[in-house]
């Protein structure tokens, strides 16, 4: 290292010999493999770890506050390693191999925990006890590899600093160059290999590339980096002046660090109301905002060639206050313009109609253009406030390791904060105002400390905080969000919104009648009143509550998996026989948003207890019997977060909490694409003793019908039926007579096939898991066009299954010899030839159904439709 600088007196500094040059990049590259490694731990243990712990934010928020606090922890205890040796190269290449091996090790123990956990359930407790254990336990776990990775970075940084200005040239170097590599492991974890390989091999991945580093390291130890800590410096060539008090420096990265993770979690959420919250689009605001931090920090090199480092850490904060108010109006001004958000938001039908692709280069250019601005100077802060905190480079591995240390715990403190407190009491806008005020505030105690040498400084300064007063002063609560109602806007006035910790909940109320509300999550329709008769997601939501009454009479305990707009838990609640009503809802503003449904008059039955945690946590940890679980098997392009609630596992812990005679049901869209469809099916007959599906027609050609999944131990035959006296007694008959579905047998003739005919359909394929949530990824690729004509192709996937079960299995239902079984059969038939245009086929098949069965008044109807919508057609005039 001799040649890295040279010096002609105090100021001329000679460029680094080429050899030189090539072992700084060669370190560079191991910082950037390192860095790409640590992000896809932190991806892959955060899935992994919420199928012990949930997906809750604070559960999400545990794992990065053991993931920062170890790597703080590591690198402030690496001088106690340092002292022993003098070759950092060594000590890097060990760090390496002990991430290798110790990641391996602890990835295999997070298979064992669930069973661990469940075991366990009874003695750990709720409430405030179970948060707290969570954040202990998933600290313990993640500390030692954690340790190793943040050791890693006072080790490079050993291993090429050696003077002042090598602190110059490198510090903010290596830094930069681990976080961009941190932005290339969120693109490969997130577009790459979770999708194609799972979490345990990714992991696998990312222990090779491990590996690789420390191989290298401990070759590079043949050149002049492996001798790289034994030189000797003189003082003037090490001592870094600076006017400010270290605690002023310690307290700017603390704050820092606490402001840079707040900004992450608020812009995450801001994100979602152009871009969903489909896992693309938030790897994708992840990779742009590690990218902006990673440039930012390698432009130390240029800012140090300034007169002042205060000064430029201080307008360094100005910048970020300033940039990320500015960033905020600016998505603000997008979603307020109708025109500019058809062209970027995927809730428009004209992004929705273009190729996956081409929407994510849309969401990055987008968050480009919002977010790295802010971020570069975000970056740049770390590695500026670090070099005036080190104050001599002979105290180079203290020094760096307590700046690294504060930053990560300030980090820490922004995550927890960020869940708790910014997003559910300030929202979206409000977090930003608080953020930015963070930031042009230790702006100010810098230029209070220096106050008599940087006059020059107060105008930016004024400014900075003149322009985040008036933000806060003039920018509302939250943001605006038009999802999926978007286009009847003028329709609906919004009743209330919350900005919660996990998602963004409105309702909405037709103006023209009050009594029809909507709710929605991140933009997304999950519940519809009594007022909406007629729309697919309100059958669904009572089909899911009727079919399994009529299916068997000895339900007595349930569980609703999501409580929405309370629908389906309203329904139940009319069975007087029913003795429990349980419903487990993650997110608590849902709870709060439903009380602006008539029916959530269900939360006073004094059966009804609502447990707010996630659902696969609930049923890992209940000890509770139920004769009926209901979940919703939502999938949309925007929103994928549901593919956990369809995945083998979530079957398997909702199998074991069922009744000997239980019941588990489940929607399944069939506007969804072909592929999603098979696999969701293969999943449920893969766990389930006995699967049955029921199938739901569109109430007109051009929507989507609904297939509704029955998992079970026993087969549906034998049980104890509804009558048709009890029927038309119950709100079943009520509730179903609008989908002219006025007799139990209307209802069970709906029935398709059973798990012996699905599994000679499906045959052998993949399977969604927790390891590999094929789900979760699929969705987001297929366009509106593809999703709108996989109805044809999985319409044929249930009729196929039909054909096989033959007309002896109305058996399996106890239907043999009723005439619903035969009309419904052929107006299903009608529907898969309306879906291939066959209009003369569709009407003739209808208008056998309603000739084989006169009584069967959904067969009267679909015929009379079909008659209008083929003389529309051949006169070219409106389809009704």
């Amino acid at each position: 290292m001799q040649t890295l600088v040279a010096t002609s007196g105090t100021r001329a500094v000679a460029k680094p010999a080429p050899a030189v040059r090539t072992s700084a990049r060669l370190v560079y590259l191991l910082s950037f493999v390192s860095g790409a490694t640590a992000l896809i731990y932190e991806i892959t243990w955060a899935k992994m770890l919420a199928l012990t712990f949930g997906s809750t934010t604070l559960s999400a928020a545990a794992v990065i506050a053991g993931f920062m606090g170890g790597m703080g922890i590591g690198a402030w205890l690496y001088p106690w390693i340092g002292r022993r040796t003098h070759r950092p190269l060594l000590v890097y290449g060990a760090l390496e191999l002990g991430i290798a091996t110790s990641t391996a090790l602890l990835t295999t123990t997070f298979y064992a925990l669930p069973a661990l956990f469940a075991a366990a359930s009874d003695a750990i407790g709720s409430g405030s006890s179970l948060v707290a254990l969570r954040f202990v336990v998933i600290f313990l776990l993640l500390l030692v590899p954690a340790m190793l990775m943040g050791a890693t970075f006072p080790a490079l940084c050993a291993v090429l600093i050696r003077t002042r200005q090598s602190v110059d040239h490198h510090l903010g170097m290596i830094y930069g160059v681990n976080t961009i590599g941190a932005a290339a492991g969120v693109l490969l974890a997130g577009l790459m290999l979770i999708e194609r390989i799972g979490l345990k091999a990714s992991v696998g991945v990312a222990n090779a590339l491990n590996l690789a580093v420390a191989i290298s390291a401990l070759l590079l130890l043949r050149t002049s980096l492996g001798s790289a800590g034994k030189r000797e410096t003189k003082s003037s060539e090490t001592a870094i002046p600076t006017q400010l008090p270290r605690w002023i420096t310690g307290t700017v990265l603390l704050g820092s660090g606490f402001a840079t993770l707040g900004y992450e979690i608020v812009w995450f959420r801001a994100s979602r109301y152009l871009f969903g919250n489909s896992t693309y689009a938030l790897t994708t605001v992840l990779f742009v905002f590690l990218a902006g931090l990673g440039v930012g920090s390698m432009l130390l090199r240029r800012t140090t060639r300034r007169a002042s480092a205060e000064r430029d850490l201080m307008l360094c904060q100005c910048a970020i206050a300033v940039l990320s108010v500015v960033a905020m109006g600016v998505l603000m001004l997008v979603l307020r313009s109708e025109s500019m958000r058809e062209h970027v938001s995927i809730f428009s039908q004209t992004v929705k109609g273009r190729p996956w692709w081409w929407r994510l280069t849309l969401q990055a250019g987008v968050a480009t253009a919002v977010m790295f601005p802010a971020a570069l100077f975000m970056g740049l802060s770390f590695p500026l406030a670090s070099r005036l905190f080190l104050g001599d480079v002979r105290k180079l591995g203290e020094r760096v390791g307590g700046a690294y240390l504060l930053a990560n715990l300030g980090s820490i403190l922004g995550s927890v904060l960020g869940a708790v407190l910014l997003l559910p009491v300030f929202g979206t806008l409000g977090g930003t105002k608080v953020l930015a005020l963070t930031s042009v505030s230790m702006a100010a105690l810098i230029a209070w400390t220096m106050r008599q040498q940087m006059q020059r400084v107060r105008l930016p300064l004024a400014a900075a905080m003149g322009i985040v007063i008036v933000a806060v002063i003039v920018y509302p609560h939250s943001l605006r969000l038009d999802g999926d109602l978007a286009s009847h806007e003028a329709d609906y006035a919004i009743d209330y919104v919350e900005e919660g910790d996990l998602a963004t909940v409105q309702v909405l109320t037709s103006k023209d009648r009050p009594d029809k509300k909507a709710m929605a999550i991140d933009g997304y329709p999950i519940g519809l009143s009594a007022a909406f008769v007629g729309d697919t997601v309100h059958r669904k939501q009572l089909l899911l509550a009727h079919l399994p009454m009529v299916l068997d009479t000895r339900i007595r305990h349930t569980l609703n998996v999501g409580l929405g707009s309370a629908s389906t838990l309203h329904a139940l609640a009319s069975y007087p026989q029913l003795e429990t009503l349980d419903c487990v809802e993650i997110n608590e503003a849902v709870v709060r948003a439903s009380r602006f449904f008539e029916e959530a008059s269900v939360l006073e039955d004094p059966r009804t207890r609502i447990t707010i945690d996630d659902a696969v946590h609930y049923l890992l940890r209940s000890r509770q019997s139920y004769d009926l679980i209901v979940s919703d098997g939502k999938q949309q392009i925007s929103f994928s977060g549901n593919a956990v609630l369809l995945c083998r596992e979530f079957y398997r812990y909702s199998l074991s909490r069922m009744s000997g005679h239980g019941l588990f049901v489940q929607w399944i869209p069939t506007a969804i694409l072909s592929s999603d469809f098979q696999i969701h099916l293969r999943t449920a007959c893969d766990v389930f003793p006995h699967v049955n599906v029921f199938y739901f027609a569109p109430g007109f050609p051009t929507a989507s019908g609904s297939a509704i999944m029955v998992g079970s131990r026993e087969p549906l035959s034998g049980r104890p039926r509804m009558t048709e006296e009890r029927y038309r007694a119950s709100r079943a008959g009520t509730d179903l007579t609008g989908y002219i579905i006025d007799h139990p047998e209307a209802l069970l003739a709906h029935w398709i096939g059973s798990k012996a005919e699905f599994q000679q359909v499906l045959g052998e394929g993949p399977l969604n898991t927790w390891d590999h949530l094929l789900l979760e990824y699929s969705a987001y690729k297929g366009t509106m066009k593809e999703w709108y004509l996989a109805r044809f192709d999985n319409l044929r996937v249930l009729l196929e299954a039909a054909n096989l079960a033959g007309a002896s299995a109305a058996n399996s239902v106890d239907l043999h010899g009723s005439p619903f079984w035969s009309s419904t059969r052929l107006i299903h038939h009608a529907f898969l030839e309306s879906f291939r245009g066959k209009l003369d086929n569709a009407r003739l098949l209808a208008e056998r159904a309603t000739t084989t069965n006169p009584d069967d008044r959904d067969a009267r109807a679909v015929a009379g439709y079909f008659q209008q919508l083929e003389a529309a057609v051949q006169k070219r005039s409106p389809i009704p």
